[in-house]
């Protein structure tokens, strides 16, 4: 099993000293997994890695994402779906002007579903649960007197198939 305390630039430090060493990358690879476990590192990772060094490349560190950061107005979201909850993902990604994947993302964490071609929220109104108790109570009362009248509850719903 892997070593969870270990990070990625601990792993890279790692690789780089086994570089510095002399060791090919299939030594390296077997080295850390070795010592740390097996599935510490892999082995693709390892002679990418050793690309780098070879080239001159010797930081451990992550890179620096490319382009801009992403700002996302969640509020101009749901102002479009209180206009029209009717829209496909695609037409509120042309009118944001975002990637189709990040309006999704941020659906759900809005906790928006799609039920019949509408985005609801996932969690039911008061009145959506009310309208449940009430349906359950008449399904309860419908029993309560069927019981009473000496006939069977299941007979009223469920017909025969002779």
């Amino acid at each position: 099993m892997a070593n969870p305390n270990l990070t990625k630039e601990n792993l890279r430090t790692c690789l780089r000293y086994e570089f510095d060493r002399g060791s090919t990358a299939t030594q390296a690879f077997e080295n850390i997994n070795n010592t740390y476990g097996e599935g510490t590192i892999g082995k693709v990772t390892t002679y990418r890695w050793y690309e780098k060094f070879n080239n001159g490349e010797f930081s451990v560190e992550d890179a620096l994402c490319s382009g801009r950061p992403v700002k996302f107005d969640e509020g101009q979201l749901e102002e479009l779906l209180e206009e029209d909850n009717r829209q496909t993902t695609r037409e509120l990604t042309e009118q944001m002007g975002c990637c189709h994947c990040t309006i999704e993302n941020h659906l759900k964490k809005m906790g928006r579903v799609q039920k019949y071609g509408a985005w609801v929220p996932k969690v039911l109104t008061q009145q959506q649960k009310q309208k449940r108790v009430d349906a359950c109570n008449k399904l309860l009362n419908r029993h309560l007197n069927a019981v009473r009248g000496h006939r069977p509850f299941l007979s009223l719903i469920v017909t025969r198939h002779c």
